[in-house]
C-alpha cells in the first residue's frame, strides 16, 4: 500500500509544476501550504452547529435514532459476484487497487471475498480503511481566475472496494431510492439530460398560456454543502433497514480527503457533502432533493431537475401573473433551502421568457434580490435562446467540435504523433459533440441559419 501511495505522490509532483498551482499559491504569503489549506476549506466545508435553528437541532436528534424493522440480509455469493464482474475500470483510490485486481481476487477466493462484505452488512459497518479519498481539483474553465477557489471542481478518487460496498448498500436497501420524484432526471434509470430538456421544450412549445417563463436556479456549492443529518432523516423516511442505516452512519463518520501536490499532502475530515466520485452520493443527493420537487406549487407552475440543476417553468397569460406565481414559488424554494441548509444564489440564477414576447421582462426576485433576465442560456449542455431557434447552440457546438478536432489533428502526421487510423476515433468525438441532445433540436436543423453553421464546421473533419 505504501508503494501505491508513493506512486500517486510522484504523479502529483508533475501536477504541482503546472502554472495554475504556481499562480494559486503565489497569492498567499505562506506559499503552497496556505493555498492548499484555503482550497480544502472552501471545497470541503465544515458542518457547524453555531447557526442551527430549533428545527435543525431537531433534525440532528432525529438522525441519531435508528429506524425500526427487520435487518436487510447480505447479498448471496452469486449476487455479489455479478456486481464484481460488472465493475467499471475507473481510477483506483489511494490503495492503488484497481477493478481488474478486484475481479481477479474474486476469481481466486470468492467465498472469503463474500464473507467480508456479508459481515459489513450484518454488523452495519463501513470499514475505516475505505473512507479516505484523494481529492483531485479540475479547473471549471469559467471566467474566474485560477487564484479563485471557486474556479475548481472537486473530484474524489475513492477505493474500488469502497465503491463495491456502496453498490452492495444500494442493492440491499432499494427502498432508499425507490419512489424518487419523476421530475428528477439526474442519476435516475431511464432519465437523462435529454428527458429533462424535453420537459422544458414541450412546455414552451405546447403550453396553452400566452407566456412561459423559465427560471434556472443555482444552488451554491450544492454537492459540497449537502447536510448529512437531513439526508439521514430522509433516507430513513424512505424505508431504510436498521443495519443499512448503521452503515450509513458509519459511512459519514471519520471520513477524510487528502489533497496531494508534489511531496505535500493536506488532509481534512469531512463533515458535509456528497463526494463527487462516489456511487452512494448521487442517490443520497436525490433523496435530499426529493421533497423539493414535491412542494405544493401554484397553478401553472412546474419544476424539474437534473441533479442540482433546477428549472422552474411558469405559465401565465400576463406579466403580472408570472411575477405573482414566481414570488410564491421562490418563497417556497427558499424556505426549503433554509430547512436543508442549502443556499440558492440569485446572482448565478437566470430567467428567460421561452414562450411569447413581453414588452418588458418580468421582475423576478429571490430573497429580495433580482434574478438576471437573459436572452440565451446554457442548460445541461444545450444553448437555449428565447425563440428556441437553436442558432446559438449550433454555433457553440460547431466551434467546440472544430476546435477539438483541430487540436488533435495538429499532433497527427504520417511519421509521428497520433497515427491517421486513430483519427477515426477523433472523428467519432467530433460527431458526438455535434449531435449531443440532437433529439431536442434536430427539427431546427432545417433552418438555413442552423444548417449552414453545422455544415461549415464539418469541412475540417472531412478534408
Amino acid at each position: 500500500m505504501g508503494l501505491c501511495i508513493q506512486a500517486l505522490q510522484r504523479q502529483g509532483t508533475s501536477a504541482c509544476k503546472c502554472d495554475q498551482w504556481d499562480r494559486f499559491a503565489g497569492v498567499h504569503p505562506d506559499g503552497l501550504e496556505a493555498a492548499m489549506h484555503k482550497l480544502m476549506s472552501a471545497l470541503c466545508p465544515d458542518d457547524s452547529t453555531d447557526c442551527d435553528s430549533p428545527y435543525h437541532r431537531q433534525v440532528r436528534l432525529l438522525a441519531a435514532f435508528m429506524p425500526s424493522g427487520g435487518a436487510a440480509p447480505p447479498l448471496k455469493v452469486e449476487e455479489l459476484g455479478g456486481i464484481v464482474k460488472g465493475l467499471p475500470n475507473t481510477a483506483p483510490g489511494l490503495d492503488g487497487v484497481s477493478a481488474r485486481i478486484v475481479r481477479n481476487v474474486w476469481i481466486a477466493a470468492p467465498r472469503e471475498f463474500h464473507s467480508v462484505y456479508a459481515k459489513c452488512v450484518e454488523e452495519g459497518v463501513f470499514p475505516n480503511v475505505w473512507k479516505d479519498g484523494r481529492l483531485i481539483v479540475i479547473p471549471k474553465g469559467n471566467d474566474k481566475p485560477l487564484t479563485d477557489v471557486k474556479a475548481y471542481r472537486p473530484i474524489t478518487l475513492l477505493p474500488v472496494l469502497r465503491k463495491l460496498l456502496e453498490r452492495v448498500i444500494l442493492r440491499c436497501a432499494p427502498a432508499i431510492s425507490r419512489g424518487i420524484s419523476e421530475y428528477q432526471h439526474g442519476f435516475s434509470p431511464g432519465r437523462s439530460t435529454v428527458t429533462a430538456l424535453r420537459v422544458l421544450l414541450s412546455t414552451a412549445r405546447y403550453s396553452q398560456a400566452c407566456y412561459v417563463q423559465a427560471i434556472f436556479l443555482d444552488i451554491s456549492g450544492a454537492f459540497d454543502n449537502a447536510w448529512w443529518p437531513m439526508m439521514m432523516v430522509k433516507a430513513k423516511r424512505g424505508g431504510c433497514p436498521p443495519n443499512i442505516y448503521r452503515m450509513l452512519v458509519d459511512y459519514f463518520t471519520t471520513r477524510r480527503v487528502g489533497l496531494y501536490i508534489g511531496d505535500r499532502v493536506e488532509w481534512k475530515t469531512s463533515s458535509m457533502g456528497c463526494p463527487q466520485g462516489s456511487l452512494l452520493g448521487p442517490t443520497l443527493w436525490n433523496v435530499l432533493m426529493d421533497d423539493l420537487l414535491r412542494l405544493p406549487l401554484p397553478e401553472g407552475v412546474a419544476m424539474t431537475a437534473y441533479a442540482d440543476d433546477l428549472t422552474i417553468l411558469i405559465e401565465s397569460g400576463t406579466r403580472a401573473g408570472i411575477e405573482s406565481r414566481a414570488r410564491v414559488t421562490l418563497d417556497l424554494v427558499r424556505e426549503w433551502g433554509l430547512r436543508n441548509r442549502l443556499e440558492f444564489s440569485s446572482s448565478k440564477s437566470t430567467t428567460m421568457t421561452v414562450r411569447g414576447k413581453l414588452q418588458r421582462p418580468p421582475v423576478i426576485k429571490l430573497g429580495g434580490e433580482s434574478i438576471k433576465t437573459v436572452t440565451n442560456v446554457k442548460v445541461l449542455g444545450v444553448v437555449l435562446d428565447s425563440g428556441l431557434s437553436f442558432v446559438q447552440h449550433a454555433s457553440d457546438i460547431s466551434e467546440r467540435a472544430t476546435k477539438g478536432f483541430g487540436q488533435m489533428s495538429r499532433v497527427s502526421t504520417s511519421s509521428w504523433g497520433v497515427r491517421y487510423p486513430s483519427l477515426k476515433l477523433i472523428g467519432g468525438v467530433f460527431v458526438s459533440t455535434l449531435t449531443y441532445a440532437a433529439e431536442c433540436w434536430y427539427e431546427r436543423a432545417n433552418m438555413y441559419t442552423v444548417r449552414s453553421v453545422i455544415l461549415r464546421s464539418q469541412r475540417s473533419a472531412l478534408v
